[in-house]
């Protein structure tokens, strides 16, 4: 019979749309093969428990919640965190009912150990009576609140300073107490390496994705970029709304048949203004399917990140396609150098290298294929959830 964990998320991974979603249920399903999993965390707002059969066979129990944020909770969790000294992004995940049921399974379960996926769920700790627990800590969460601060305008930009202070106690606490960490990369891992306590028991799982190579796929005949992504995430979102006013405006005032795909998730209204325009088109909550046949299609793919944290899993896809990609070097930080990976930063070099691609269109598959070589050999699913992560750290 196996042994039993408790996986406790921010949100439940179905689906899996979004960079943290994949790797928490790559996570789960890694975990399966050795321990019975529950599940337990918040519902995504926009699909609820409609998808959970994608988590069929690999979960034993799934505890959802739903998940209430509004103008009004955030003020509230702010105004909180100044008297109680705790990080908005703590009080704003905290639910008694979610934190009861959880007391109630570690006292009824006879669990091997807690996960516990992202640093705002490490709070229900004191929950768990006393089991041991595993932390991945899927970007440094105070550097990533850091930089966000950065572009921010005062009052707010105060105040993020601040949550990043307390992020940095909570997060390093976390990782003190843990049985063992995980970082997305070697650069994160490095960022706490000060501690010779931490840097022993920590190890580094890339983000990773399944091959989605397609070796009958056709490109557009038009010249096609495209942006996967959520844009719920505020780098993603920024990143976006400069590439279309500042870039791929001029891109395609340079040529108007050249076509631009976004395809996302939680898209708001500034961003959907530009559908249908400039031979702009939104795919918002795209099937899988629909998905990869776009990226597919694409001659370049583009991730305009200028702040943030972690690895981007939406290059490791891209790269999983064997496609072009074109990135600031924030945005492919952690990640190993592609001759197929081109990093830039000036709005002006990025609109002059692309359109130096675009007009090679029969190099872009050759370069695409040195980022598919580096996916393949670091990146893949399955060279990166294997019996070698299991037996060097689970059985320990």
């Amino acid at each position: 019979m196996k042994n039993k964990v408790l996986f406790i998320t921010k949100f439940i991974p179905a689906p899996a749309y979004g960079g943290g979603l994949k790797r928490n249920f790559a996570w789960i399903k890694f975990l399966s093969k050795y321990y019975k999993v529950d599940v337990i965390g918040y519902w995504n707002k926009d699909f609820g428990n409609s998808k959970i059969k994608e988590l069929e066979g690999y979960t034993n129990n799934i505890y959802g919640y739903p998940f209430i944020r509004t103008k009004k909770t955030l003020i509230k969790n702010t105004l909180d965190s100044f008297i109680s000294k705790e990080p908005v992004i703590n009080l704003q995940y905290y639910n008694k009912e979610l934190a009861n049921r959880i007391n109630e399974l570690c006292k009824k379960n006879q669990y091997n150990f807690v996960f516990f996926a992202e640093i705002a769920t490490v709070q229900y700790k004191k929950y768990i009576n006393n089991i041991p627990f595993y932390f991945d800590d899927h970007n440094v969460e105070y550097e990533l609140i850091k930089r966000t601060a950065e572009y921010e305008n005062f009052p707010k930009n105060i105040i993020l300073k601040r949550e990043s202070k307390l992020m940095k106690k909570v997060e390093f606490q976390a990782l003190n107490e843990s049985r063992n960490n995980f970082f997305v990369s070697e650069r994160d891992l490095k960022t706490f390496s000060y501690s010779k306590e931490i840097k022993k028991k920590s190890f580094v799982v890339n983000n990773t994705y399944a091959n989605m190579k397609n070796d009958l796929a056709k490109i557009n005949n038009i010249p096609t970029l495209i942006f996967v992504g959520s844009l719920s995430w505020k780098p993603n979102k920024h990143g976006l709304l400069h590439f279309i006013k500042n870039i791929y405006i001029k891109l395609y005032l340079d040529n108007p048949s050249i076509k631009f795909n976004i395809v996302g998730s939680t898209i708001n209204d500034e961003i959907k203004e530009y559908d249908g325009k400039m031979n702009i088109k939104i795919y918002e909550n795209a099937e899988e399917k629909l998905k990869n046949k776009l990226i597919d299609e694409s001659w370049i793919c583009v991730v305009p990140v200028y702040f943030g944290s972690g690895t981007r899993i939406k290059i490791l896809e891209y790269w999983s396609h064997s496609k072009m990609v074109v990135s600031t070097k924030l945005g492919a930080e952690g990640l190993p150098s592609s001759r197929g990976t081109l990093l830039v930063d000036e709005d002006t070099e990025i609109i002059n290298s692309i359109q130096k691609l675009l007009s090679k269109p029969t190099k872009l598959k050759k370069l695409g294929e040195y980022n598919y070589h580096i996916f393949k050999e670091e990146y893949e699913e399955e060279n990166v959830y294997g019996d070698t992560l299991y037996s060097t750290v689970f059985t320990k």
